[in-house]
């Protein structure tokens, strides 16, 4: 385990194995150290995603391209009126997209600028919160006409900050305490067994039996000892998880009970991650979790794409709506695919496997990267799209208006600049079989064009 930074002797002795013994101190340390530097890294937080939300810097790169993408070409052969009507459209095209650009900016600009007034004055109000709850309460009590609107109005005030405030800490005292003193496995169970309930009741085991076992086997072990079998977990699921894998009277008391020890240190190891995952998300203020808000300067320079908005489906969108879930595996494909298609020629990429293999986990395992711009630069903030050929065919019954919309929809993805096309079960629309099925549609002449 990497050892804690050091810090001064004051606040240290809150953080180590005297904290239990020192809450009052370690609500100080959290009231006027932990809490201020959290308000200060998450303000810095904030005005770093402002940037990156109205994308300031890839808006002025492309403050005179056209809008959404859109010119007007004077087609073949050379005429003067198509030639003036185009320039005119053109330049009409590029002086709307530097206007609307331009208010984006400036509005991005006074948010950045009124987020750097605000972050110091919330900063100054968490030292003065206290103060302000004891003057409600103060005020609702003996000043205000109690009882009365105004004295309930200031006394719910005053509870409901007390309460905000005494919930923050509690929640920082559980996730910092030490773990519990014990010299034995069964006194650490005892204690421990309301925080690792879960595990427990996952596994159909009754911690009672499992403490009075460990009592008979070793009633006097001792844990407290420099070569503790606990070794040097922190939290409770990390201890159970160790002594799981290493403590022989242990796994010997949970084949006894029809467990494996395996099967402890995975659900332990799993209520772990469930609790860091919910105290990850817990703390909005992280560029990880600002991130899922998307960009909004970026969705203005791309084009539009209203027929393949109407057969298809947004993986990206997706994805944001299931709150960008995990994949477990796949990465190597996932690196691979990335590669081939941030390349500048030859950037389609064919995915092969069983049904159930995976390939499409590795489609949303993409489109959630390149939500969250952690792909390579060419894929960041693309939108993933999946093209419903079965929704067009049903729509569409003329073949002629089927390969003209089809036709039209790859258009738009070249226009656009910003879409990853996917077609799922690729094999069943190409090759010259296709033709001769019903229902079916051979798309390899529009994809050679």
């Amino acid at each position: 385990m990497r050892d804690e930074p050091s810090e001064p002797c004051f606040f240290t002795m809150f953080k180590n194995r005297e904290m239990r013994k020192n809450i009052l101190g370690y609500l100080a340390y959290w009231y006027f150290v932990e809490t201020p530097k959290e308000i200060v890294r998450g303000w810095g937080n904030i005005l770093w995603f402002n940037l990156k939300y109205f994308s300031f810097f890839f808006l002025l790169k492309t403050l005179f391209s056209p809008w959404r993408r859109i010119q007007w070409t004077r087609g073949k052969g050379f005429s003067i009126g198509k030639w003036f009507e185009a320039l005119t459209g053109n330049i009409i095209s590029r002086l709307l997209g530097a206007l609307i650009r331009s208010n984006l900016i400036i509005g991005g600009i006074l948010i950045e600028f009124l987020l750097v007034l605000i972050g110091p004055i919330i900063f100054i109000l968490w030292f003065l919160f206290p103060l302000f709850l004891v003057t409600f309460f103060y005020q609702g009590i003996f000043v205000a006409d109690f009882p009365g609107f105004r004295a309930y109005l200031l006394l719910a005030i005053s509870l409901t900050g007390t309460i905000f405030l005494t919930r923050s800490f509690l929640q920082s005292y559980h996730s910092a305490r030490p773990l519990f003193a014990t010299k034995t496995l069964a006194a650490f169970i005892k204690k421990e067994r309301r925080s690792l309930r879960f595990v427990f009741s996952r596994l159909l085991l009754n911690p009672n039996d499992i403490i009075k076992q460990l009592e008979a086997l070793s009633p006097k072990g001792d844990l407290g000892a420099p070569q503790s079998p606990l070794g040097n977990a922190k939290t409770a699921e990390e201890a159970l998880a160790f002594s799981a894998k290493n403590d022989q009277s242990f796994q010997k008391v949970l084949v006894q009970l029809g467990v494996t020890p395996q099967d402890v240190e995975n659900a332990a190891l799993w209520l772990l991650s469930l609790r860091q995952k919910i105290e990850e998300q817990r703390r909005w203020w992280t560029k990880k979790n600002l991130r899922r808000y998307g960009t909004l300067g970026r969705q203005w320079t791309s084009g539009f794409s209203p027929l393949l908005d109407q057969f298809s489906l947004d993986l990206s969108e997706r994805v944001r709506k299931q709150r960008f879930p995990e994949l477990i595996g796949h990465q190597k494909e996932v690196k691979n695919l990335e590669r081939i298609l941030a390349r500048d020629q030859m950037n389609n990429a064919l995915l092969v496997g069983e049904p159930g293999s995976g390939r499409m986990s590795i489609i949303k395992e993409l489109a959630k990267r390149s939500v969250l711009g952690e792909t390579l630069p060419e894929l960041n903030y693309k939108r993933v799209v999946e093209l419903d050929i079965p929704a067009l065919l049903s729509s569409v019954e003329s073949p002629g208006k089927r390969e003209a919309a089809l036709d039209e929809i790859f258009q738009e993805v070249m226009r656009s600049g910003n879409i990853i096309l996917v077609i799922d079960e690729f094999h069943n629309f190409v090759g010259a079989s296709q033709e001769a099925r019903p229902g079916t549609l051979n798309i390899t002449g529009i994809l050679s064009k």
